[in-house]
């Protein structure tokens, strides 16, 4: 038993440990002491919970997920140049080839001063090839090797990640990633960026972007897309098979259960965007989240649930069937992408923890009393 006298409140831990605490028991209030390298947390009348604070470490240090490949350029250098640059065009590919056809929308401003650029690629696409090709057509470029893991939500968080460790400022973000579905994307792009029409246009070619960040002048406004703005009241059936792992992030991030007037997000995943929006995902945020994003080893719970037709409000009765199944060397699948997979069938697209996070920016954005609007 931990001696109650060294025992500080919860509320002065470090935020990795008060993460830990909120995530695994929601709603819980405790106290906790360090000793011998050890974390000791009590928890009301739960008992002692211990975890070794080298474990906690390794799990947190996003260093382990991604390689920096490539910088280039006056923002990284030191120029005095770098005060201009303003505004970052972030781009997460997991596919080369899509890259390729959605590029002659990003590289329109690969000569513009005031903008940078970070291409987070997954390791098997991050080729040296690519990376000459990419370093060959923009300057002031970031190119980040990242592990294939959580999709676009993966790759973003990355990118995020190396922003904070390296204090950028931008005052304008772009979140773009290549999105497979080619009348989406272009669509979405069309109302981002340019009008494809008008991409080789000399006084129009960037008229979109210039609108969006218009809007992002705005101080209320936080988020602009360039697709479907759904929120809760109008579209509760984009929301409901992704409450579990809303509701597990809003614990993580804000202590409490979700609010309905905050669920709202941006279709596709693309969109213009102010850091501030998202200052709660903090480097050990980022990190602790990016531990529960799925590859083809993961088991999503929720998905799990919905897969085997299970009752995911009891977690541990989800988890006893996945053992019982294993045990038997019975086939299962451990999420959508591990289905896709083996069946190469499309599977099930919602539940999983990346689609509830696609819905989390615009609450996260909303939470912090933003806007999100449509360009």
């Amino acid at each position: 038993m931990v001696e109650t006298q060294d025992w500080q409140p919860l509320s002065q831990l470090h935020s990795y440990g008060k993460r830990l605490v909120h995530t695994y028991f929601p709603g819980k209030s405790g106290y906790f002491i360090l000793s011998n390298n050890v974390l000791h947390l009590s928890l009301d009348n739960w008992g002692n919970e211990t975890i070794y604070l080298h474990e906690v470490d390794k799990r947190f240090d996003m260093r382990n997920y991604y390689y920096i490949e490539k910088e280039i350029g006056s923002d990284l250098e030191g120029n005095p140049e770098s005060d201009l640059v303003d505004t970052c065009i972030t781009v997460q590919i997991g596919n080369w080839n899509t890259f390729l056809k959605m590029e002659e929308y990003i590289y329109i401003f690969h000569n513009e001063e005031t903008y940078s650029f970070v291409f987070t690629i997954v390791e098997e696409e991050c080729s040296k090839k690519n990376i000459e090709y990419l370093s060959e057509r923009y300057r002031n470029m970031t190119v980040l090797k990242a592990l294939n893991k959580g999709m676009d939500i993966g790759l973003f968080l990355v990118t995020l990640h190396y922003l904070k460790e390296k204090e950028k400022k931008y005052s304008y973000l772009l979140k773009l990633h290549t999105k497979t579905d080619d009348n989406v994307r272009n669509n979405v792009l069309d109302n981002l960026i340019v009008n494809k029409a008008h991409l080789f246009n000399a006084k129009m070619s960037k008229e979109k972007a210039k609108n969006c960040i218009s809007l992002l002048r705005n101080p209320n406004i936080g988020m602009v897309g360039g697709f479907m703005i759904p929120n809760y009241y109008r579209n509760k059936e984009l929301f409901i098979d992704n409450m579990y792992h809303i509701e597990k992030l809003c614990n993580l991030l804000f202590y409490e259960n979700i609010d309905p007037s905050c669920l709202e997000f941006v279709a596709g995943t693309m969109f213009w965007f102010k850091m501030e929006a998202f200052q709660q995902l903090d480097n050990e945020a980022i990190a602790y989240i990016y531990q529960h994003l799925n590859d083809l080893t993961t088991l999503d719970l929720s998905w799990y649930a919905a897969h085997y037709k299970l009752k995911i409000e009891n977690e541990d009765s989800v988890m006893q069937h996945y053992k019982f199944h294993k045990e038997k060397n019975a086939k299962v699948y451990l999420n959508n992408l591990h289905f896709q997979k083996e069946t190469g069938e499309h599977g099930i697209r919602d539940f999983m923890v990346e689609h509830a996070f696609e819905r989390f920016f615009g609450y996260l954005c909303k939470k912090n009393n933003y806007l999100i609007v449509h360009s």
